[in-house]
């Protein structure tokens, strides 16, 4: 609230439930735009230090998701 100008938040609920992206609706459909060679080269020169193949493979996926993300979608 330090940093908030006028009213303070004073409550905060949770609801359990599906979280539609922003700027998108959750029943729209569209592919995201997939990774160059040099992004690809990238996530797998990030993860290349993590020794179990399944938490690199999960970090690998998770960098891939957050670069196609950032891409504009066409």
């Amino acid at each position: 609230n330090a940093g908030l100008s006028g009213e303070k938040i004073t409550d905060i609920r949770f609801k359990v439930g599906p979280v539609a992206s922003p700027g998108r609706r959750h029943d729209e459909d569209i592919p995201l735009p997939e990774l160059d060679d040099d992004e690809k080269l990238s996530t797998q020169a990030e993860s290349a230090h993590i020794s179990d193949p399944d938490v690199r493979q999960a970090f690998q996926e998770l960098m891939a998701a957050y670069l196609k993300n950032r891409k504009p979608v066409a």
